[in-house]
């Protein structure tokens, strides 16, 4: 399985991570492309947009984001995978915005998750 791969995949297939429903999503996973994503919640569409900006599949995808709904300016993500004896571990470095405006989002996100089952 390639990160790009499941990171699509998971895209597309995740619309119940967060009480909300995805619109669309319009990516390319190579580094320079950029992707949007729209997310209808609260009655309203939300853009979240930004530009690939390291791939190394399966170890790491770094991207930067930017939600003008949920916070100004742009923000730098960084998300890397290690094998462990009990399968994988993920690291999520998000920089460029405060941990207090997304941490309770991405965690939620992220719980939601651990309970949906890989495609390899």
């Amino acid at each position: 399985m390639t990160l790009g791969r499941s990171l699509t995949k998971c895209s597309y297939g995740c619309s119940s991570v967060l009480p909300i429903r995805l619109c669309g999503i319009d990516q390319k996973l190579t580094v320079g492309d950029r992707y949007s994503i729209v997310e209808k919640a609260d009655g309203r569409e939300i853009d979240h947009y930004g530009e690939y900006t390291a791939i190394d599949p399966p170890h790491s995808l770094a991207f930067w984001l930017e939600v003008p709904v949920h916070f100004e300016g742009r923000t730098d993500i960084v998300v890397s995978f290690l094998t462990t004896s009990e399968g994988c571990e993920m690291n999520f470095v998000q920089t460029g915005v405060d941990a207090s405006v997304v941490e309770k989002n991405w965690r939620t996100m992220f719980q939601n998750l651990a309970g949906v089952p890989l495609r390899m």
